[in-house]
């Protein structure tokens, strides 16, 4: 079998997974994206090795705040159909264990698909990884997402289990009596 054979037949067997946890989503009364935005906890997930971590933290929060727990995973768009499907039937059990709903959306900004997607399903606070840039400095991401949506709180979880939280820039209104002259 060559290379054109293989990358075919994993395009079927992508295309086919993601058809199956669609009709899953439907059969539940759900559907892959909320079309009424309702507040929730959003995980971002995009290494199996970490997932269950994420979710499982996203999971307390979600009963903490009695709120749904949403997960996402965004591929580069460039993947198209051919998204890696082993790692999205993993990110799908880990899902269904926590009865959290998942979304694959494909995307080459992923902080702002992050974006986009948590005001889409009401996010209240977003879960996500903490990565290191390149030279060690802060996580790029998360700043991205950050500036994109400075309202919503970020909760990054470290590899070692420590979590980090970006809270809202919230500004006071300040109001002032206003006299009247009469």
């Amino acid at each position: 079998m060559d290379y054109s054979q293989n990358s075919y037949n994993l395009f079927l067997g992508t295309s086919l997974l993601l058809s199956i946890i669609n009709k899953r989503q439907r059969q539940k009364g759900g559907s892959l994206v909320n079309k009424k935005a309702t507040e929730s906890i959003l995980v971002c997930v995009n290494h199996p090795d970490f997932s269950k971590e994420l979710i499982a933290y996203g999971k307390r929060l979600s009963l903490e705040m009695n709120l749904p727990l949403q997960v996402v995973n965004i591929q580069p768009s460039a993947n198209g159909y051919c998204a890696r499907g082993h790692e999205i039937e993993l990110f799908y059990q880990q899902c269904k264990e926590a009865g959290a709903e998942l979304t694959i959306l494909f995307d080459d900004d992923f902080a702002d698909a992050t974006a986009k997607f948590a005001r889409k399903t009401g996010a209240k606070q977003v879960v996500t990884q903490l990565f290191s840039s390149e030279s060690g400095g802060p996580d790029t991401f998360a700043e991205a997402l950050h500036r994109l949506a400075p309202t919503l709180p970020i909760s990054m979880v470290s590899v070692s289990g420590k979590i980090y939280h970006i809270y809202p820039n919230y500004r006071p209104r300040v109001f002032q009596k206003t006299s009247s002259v009469g």
